[in-house]
């Protein structure tokens, strides 16, 4: 088997999640759960408090993503806006305890003010630029995703496409193992005449890694063994010479035993 598997990879974006999990339990409509005197009468915390809630409500997906994987690049200004939208709220909740700290609702604006700094803090670090090999395993998802489409006009067409979209892959990319290795599915799923044919291209290709040509030189041997004469000669547990070529014609039944002597 080759040492890397094929990346199929389609993200959902954990980080709205964490925004939900940070969102206000308990309060609708910026209402504060205790009601004391004080906030009652603070027209101007109670709007504060308003804004700092709304400022914390999960942003929703782009359209753009909705019901695919996103790219590499998509992927990093998403997570630039959740660290901006997160910055904003902590500083909403810092407005609020600082301009009105003897509100009952202060104590939780510092709190989610710590929440919310903490996801600025990891939306930041998910904001590094991709790097060669993130943008390699979108794409060959991508391929990937747009052969299916065909799935509907059977494996073979499936494949066949993937061939295509891998090897303009390969122009771009023409030494990367791992779009090479995808191959390999298209020889291990396709017809005897597309593996045969797939499998010499590979052997022969200057840029395919030796573990990708020793698994094709596999496949081929295995291919162009069917149908062949077997042929093998060993000499049996009693000392005589077998020659399996010369018992055509014969049933021949051969035992290697538990030791690897060869009787038949």
């Amino acid at each position: 088997m080759l040492p890397k598997q094929t990346l199929v990879v389609l993200v959902v974006f954990s980080a709205i999640a964490a925004l939900v999990k940070a969102a206000p339990e308990g309060k609708e409509n910026g209402k504060p759960e205790n009601n004391s005197a004080t906030s009652q009468n603070d027209s101007g915390a109670d709007k504060a408090w308003k804004e700092l809630l709304d400022a914390m409500k999960p942003p929703a997906l782009p359209p753009e993503l909705a019901g695919k994987a996103p790219s590499p690049e998509q992927k990093v200004e998403f997570n630039k806006f959740l660290a901006t939208a997160s910055q904003k709220a902590a500083e909403k909740a810092h407005d609020f305890y600082t301009k009105y700290p003897n509100d009952s609702r202060a104590d939780e604006a510092r709190q989610r003010e710590k929440r919310m700094l903490q996801q600025t803090a990891a939306f930041e670090k998910q904001s590094a630029p991709p790097s060669d090999e993130e943008k390699i395993a979108a794409k060959i998802n991508e391929a990937m995703g747009e052969a299916m489409k065909k799935k509907a006009e059977g494996l073979p067409a499936v494949l066949t496409d993937l061939e295509k979209r891998l090897k303009d892959l390969q122009k771009e990319y023409p030494k990367e193992p791992v779009i090479w290795e995808q191959f390999m599915v298209i020889v291990q799923n396709g017809d005897e005449a597309t593996a045969k044919r797939l499998s010499k291209e590979l052997i022969a290709a200057e840029n395919a890694p030796d573990e990708v040509k020793d698994a094709a030189k596999g496949v081929l041997r295995r291919l162009e063994a069917v149908g062949q004469p077997f042929e093998l000669t060993f000499t049996a547990i009693d000392g005589s010479k077998v020659d399996v070529q010369q018992m055509k014609g014969k049933v021949v039944l051969i035992d290697f035993g538990r030791h690897g002597a060869a009787r038949a």
